[in-house]
């Protein structure tokens, strides 16, 4: 007896259990528990904003050139012989002013050929004034005795010693002649600076022999330098040459790369444009001037302008009204742009660029004044998000604040901007 109640025991307590958990079960299916719906919860990001108002503002031509010399001269002697003097400037580097006496080469041997040449004319004059009196003394006599004479005589030149006078003439020309080539000779063994100039190479000594096919060195003018730079082609309409006189031509902003990334500023001129395009390129080449570009005049704060500088340039290219400058940061892809509208929403516009500045970029359409452009980078966009202006201290333009909002129900596109 007592093995069969532990018997049945054993076998209806597990199906009891089995039972209950099943009947639990099924409870909790028919009662599922009741929560309460909430509304989504979306980030609204905080943007930083520019007021946008149109302007008028200058523009210019972007463009990059290599620093020339205006004027270029490689110096020979004309004459040769030995060197005495040479100007202690003559020296790579060295400056030396307009007319100023750079070399000078022995002057013996011509100075001897100009007394040689005065004595020859001094001889060749008095060989004519003794003809032009012998000719007097003919005339006398032919006028004497022109009536004696022959009538077959018919060509008193003869008589009268014209052919002797004009040989004696062209014997004293000739000698003039041989005297003014040789004080030219004379004057040649002193060589002077033609223009104000800087000696770039040079290759002469005192008492080295020198001729005319010697190069003695190389100067540039530091009056003026010239600056090849390549323009596009639909910028050029924009560019103001000089006229016949020389007169106008658009001014120009040099910029002096450096090292460190910082930049001098010089002002040139544009000065003409080349009649070739760049073999490159193809844009068109103009030539910019640059007044005393290496500061011989001292003025404060000016940088010199070397030879084969790389520089950058901004060329006047006149004023544009009526545009609306975009910092190029606040410029999203394919030329759009962030609008913050008056309910604080995200509205993305196309525009149409119509001048591009190194900081900025000029439009003129779809924007009004008072606009508010949104300058901060956001990750991800939806048009007609809300967004929420930075103003209180210490808040972030780029965080995000976490608010029960609805979606806007034209916002169905997320864009990825970085």
């Amino acid at each position: 007896m007592r093995s069969f109640i532990r018997f049945l025991f054993n076998s209806l307590v597990p199906l009891v259990l089995v039972s209950a958990a099943l009947a639990g079960a099924y409870y909790m299916l028919l009662t599922p528990p009741k929560t309460e719906k909430k509304e989504a919860e979306v980030f609204v990001p905080v943007v930083s904003v520019a007021d946008l108002a149109p302007v008028d503002t200058p523009i210019y031509v972007s463009a990059y050139g290599v620093v020339i010399p205006a004027r270029r001269v490689v110096l020979q002697p004309e004459v040769s012989g030995r060197v005495l003097e040479q100007h202690p400037q003559l020296i790579p580097g060295g400056h030396i002013l307009e007319g100023e006496e750079i070399l000078k080469i022995d002057p013996s041997e011509y100075e001897i050929m100009v007394r040689k040449g005065r004595a020859d004319l001094s001889k060749a004059q008095a060989s004519l004034d003794m003809e032009e009196g012998q000719q007097t003394i003919a005339k006398r006599e032919w006028e004497l005795l022109e009536e004696d004479l022959s009538e077959d005589l018919t060509n008193p030149s003869l008589v009268l010693r014209q052919p002797q006078l004009q040989s004696s003439e062209a014997t004293r020309d000739a000698a003039q002649t041989d005297l003014d080539e040789a004080l030219l000779d004379l004057s040649r063994t002193v060589l002077v600076a033609p223009f104000d100039s800087l000696v770039i190479q040079e290759s002469v000594e005192v008492g080295q022999l020198v001729d005319r096919n010697t190069e003695i060195a190389t100067l540039v003018g530091t009056k003026e330098f010239w600056i090849e730079a390549k323009v596009p082609l639909a910028d050029l309409d924009r560019v103001q040459f000089p006229n016949a006189a020389g007169q106008g031509g658009s001014s120009v902003k040099v910029h002096l790369l450096e090292g460190n990334g910082a930049s001098a500023v010089l002002e040139g001129r544009v000065l003409r444009l080349l009649g070739n395009l760049d073999s490159e390129g193809r844009m068109a080449q103009i030539l910019v001037a640059v007044e005393d570009p290496l500061n011989y005049e001292n003025d404060p704060g000016k940088r010199a302008l070397l030879l084969e500088s790389y520089v950058r340039l901004e060329i006047e290219a006149g004023e544009m009204s009526e545009v609306y400058p975009i910092p190029r940061t606040a410029m999203r892809e394919n030329e759009k742009i962030w609008v913050c509208t008056p309910d604080n929403r995200l509205e993305i516009r196309q525009v149409d660029v119509v001048w591009r500045r190194d900081e900025d970029l000029l439009v003129r359409n779809r924007i009004k004044p008072g606009d508010r452009l949104i300058v901060s980078r956001l990750s991800k966009i939806l048009p007609g998000m809300e967004v929420r202006i930075a103003r209180e201290r210490g808040e972030s333009a780029t965080s995000e604040v976490q608010i029960s909002s609805r979606l806007p129900s034209d916002a169905t596109e997320v864009v990825n901007q970085g």
